[in-house]
Order: C-alpha cells, then sequence, then structure tokens
C-alpha cells in the first residue's frame, strides 16, 4: 500500500475543519456555559436572534438553516431557551401554523453579555496570523462555503457523477 493510498483523517480539510470549529466552539462554551446556563446549540440561537431588530423573528427552520443545527436539536435547544425565558414564541403573520422565535429582553441582556466574550476570544485566535493573512483567509473560507453550498443543492446523483463514485 502507498502512501496515497492511505487515508489520513488529520489531513482531511473538511475533518480538519471541523476540529478547529468544535474546539473554538467549546473553549468560548466555557466562559458562557456556566454563568449563563447555556449550550452551545442555545448560544448559536441566541446569536441569531440577536442580530435581528427587537421586533423580528424567525422560525425553526430559518434558525436551523442559519445555525447548520438539525431541526430537532434546534427545537431541543429553543425548548431550553423557552423554559428559560430567554426566547419568546409567537405565530407568523403570513402562516399561523409557524411558530416564530425571538429573545426576550432577559435573552438580549444575555446576548450582550456573550458578544464581547466571543468577540474577545475571535481577536485572540486571530493574533496567529498578520492581518494580510486574515483578509486571505477571510476570501478563502467564503469561496470554499459557496462552493460546498453549491455542491450540497446539487442532486444526489450530480454529486456522485462530479466526485467520480457513479
Amino acid at each position: 500500500m502507498t502512501e496515497q493510498d492511505i487515508f489520513a483523517l488529520n489531513r482531511h480539510w473538511p475533518y480538519r475543519l471541523h476540529v478547529l470549529a468544535t474546539l473554538v466552539s467549546q473553549t468560548v462554551a466555557t466562559l458562557y456555559a456556566d454563568r449563563f446556563s447555556i449550550t452551545i446549540p442555545e448560544w448559536r440561537i441566541i446569536a441569531v436572534l440577536g442580530g435581528l431588530d427587537e421586533d423580528e423573528a424567525l422560525s425553526g427552520t430559518a434558525i436551523s438553516a442559519l445555525t447548520a443545527i438539525d431541526r430537532v436539536q434546534v427545537s431541543r435547544a429553543m425548548a431550553r431557551l423557552l423554559d428559560a425565558d430567554l426566547i419568546v414564541r409567537g405565530t407568523g403573520q403570513t402562516d399561523r401554523r409557524t411558530a416564530r422565535v425571538s429573545l426576550t429582553p432577559k435573552g438580549r441582556t444575555v446576548y450582550q453579555q456573550i458578544v464581547p466574550l466571543a468577540r474577545a476570544f475571535e481577536a485572540q485566535l486571530m493574533t496567529a496570523l498578520a492581518p494580510a493573512e486574515r483578509e486571505t483567509l477571510d476570501r478563502l473560507v467564503s469561496r470554499l462555503q459557496a462552493q460546498a453550498e453549491a455542491i450540497a443543492a446539487l442532486p444526489k446523483e450530480e454529486i456522485a457523477a462530479l466526485i467520480g463514485t457513479d
């Protein structure tokens, strides 16, 4: 077996990006988990809702898409956030069957307290790169994300043909 035949997971880009994202999320979570009694998925929901105007709300489906968290996890996290009085649930204006959520004043306070922690951590992490490298990384990640989204939007058969597994 040649070196080319061996699959080294620790050199596989999707895996490496996942490990980096998980490490960053878990490290930042140590700053807010105990203090605010919220989990990573709950924080992501708060972060998405915190970026809205106070009179705006989102459906669970929209939150799932924006946070890249599956609908079951979003539903569970939203239930915990409702119990903690961090979000409020209402009905959609055009479709009464669609629940839409927004932050409560308590949820907005949590958001405003965590954002500086997240930004400070990001700033510290980015000290590993020079300013020009940060700009390059941002452009490259944006391009990779756009490519991944374009591939993911294809039918399964086209993806298989594209990567040569048909």
